[in-house]
């Protein structure tokens, strides 16, 4: 009987000894899942004045395009945060501009592509930037500060869809 209650005590210590180091590898694993969790911050990046911003695109700078209202809420303009400044990219004469959504926005260089409402009705009643306006809308790069209207492809209306590193730009997918 002694021999029994000794074997079995024997056990348990052998059992518990080869269970700590487990314990201790599940713990290392852990806390190596632990160490991969990504942590985020989040960052209220402001408006042009009114009530609404969004950003619609980041490059590897921490830089992103998108759009805001102005005062009022009258009018959209295209955006750039940069370095925690907000910059109105303005328009060429209409009342709303804007960065197209799902486009990588801006390139590495700062630089943002997009389109904007001229003050002409379009012919065709179309509404191709989107504002409501039914106003030509024309494609437009900003470099260095400076806004600058595009050509279209043939039609009365264009979106630059992207901006690559080059400061190349292409037509977004709505081409009228």
């Amino acid at each position: 009987m002694k021999s029994r209650t000794l074997i079995s005590k024997v056990t348990i210590v052998v059992l518990a000894a080869l269970s700590i180091p487990l314990g201790l590898e599940a713990q290392q694993q852990q806390q190596q899942k632990a160490a991969k969790v990504r942590h985020y911050t989040v960052t209220d990046l402001g408006t042009l004045g009114g009530t609404y911003s969004e950003a619609v695109g980041i490059n590897n700078n921490r830089s992103m395009a998108g759009r805001s209202t102005i005062p009022g809420d009258v009018a959209e303009h295209a955006t750039l945060w940069r370095h925690g400044v907000i910059s109105d990219l303005g328009t060429l004469g209409g009342p709303n501009s804007v960065v197209p959504e799902a486009e990588p926005q801006p390139n590495e260089r700062g630089e943002v592509a997009g389109g904007f409402d001229t003050t002409v009705p379009d012919p065709n009643g179309e509404d191709f930037c989107g504002f409501g306006t039914h106003l030509i809308c024309l494609p437009f790069v900003w470099k260095e500060g400076v806004l600058t209207a595009l050509p279209t492809l043939g039609g009365n209306n264009g979106i630059a869809g992207e901006i690559n590193n080059r400061g190349q730009t292409g037509p977004d997918s709505r081409i009228s």
